[in-house]
């Protein structure tokens, strides 16, 4: 066999395991190619696995979060809405026992100006009624000194001149009597009204006050304003 065929053998031999050296090893990287890729791919999924399963405690703990502040935001309002609705009911009801108390010092007032313009009125007319009275009894008195004058006594000049006989003293004192009379009427009468015009002041004062007074009260009352 010639030498130049054997070199050919023994260099395809070697060309050969070369070629399966050269296979075997780029099978080898390839798996660990592979092997390497797969890693890789597992860890990345793990990390996003990881990365989901954080994202959602923090999307849970997010949520929980702001449905206790909005659990706490209602309670406050709830709490404000029945402090400012108290707040309100208090006021309101201050401001109503006010104007209640502004009312009865109001009709108390009026009450009493009334009572004392009818007093004084009253009083006017009574002082006015006196002065006359007195009046009319200090011309009774004198009427009566002359009448009582012994019959035998000498007239003066004035009563002759004015012409005043017994008939006419007599006369004269009866007027008078007369228009006593009619004074004291006319104070009866007037003491009477101011009654009649006391008594419905007094049924509003007590209606004002619920009904609390008493008919004696009420008698009492219009006999002081009287």
């Amino acid at each position: 066999m010639p030498s130049g065929v054997k070199a050919l053998q023994e260099e395809n031999r070697a060309l050969r395991q070369a070629s399966v050296s050269i296979q075997a090893k780029a099978e080898q990287e390839e798996e660990y190619i592979s092997n390497t890729l797969m890693k890789k791919i597992q860890a990345l999924k793990k990390e996003k696995e990881t990365l989901a399963h954080h994202y959602e405690r923090e999307e849970e703990c997010l949520t929980n979060d702001l449905s206790r502040k909005l659990n706490q935001l209602r309670q406050e309002k709830c709490r404000l809405e029945q402090t400012l609705e108290q707040e309100q009911e208090c006021l309101v009801n201050k401001l109503m026992r006010k104007i209640e108390k502004l009312e009865a010092e109001t009709l108390a007032k009026q009450t009493n100006l009334e009572r004392l313009r009818r007093e004084k009125e009253q009083e006017a007319l009574v002082n006015r009624l006196w002065k006359r009275m007195d009046k009319l009894e200090a011309e009774k008195r004198s009427l009566q000194i002359r009448l009582d004058q012994p019959v035998s006594d000498p007239a003066s000049p004035r009563d002759i001149s004015n012409g005043d006989t017994a008939s006419n003293l007599s006369s004269h004192i009866q007027t008078l009597r007369s228009e006593v009379v009619k004074l004291r009427n006319q104070l009866t009468l007037s003491q009477n009204e101011n009654k009649e015009k006391n008594a419905p002041i007094c049924i509003r004062r007590e209606a004002y006050q619920g009904g609390k007074s008493t008919p004696s009260t009420q008698t009492a009352t219009g006999g002081r304003t009287a």
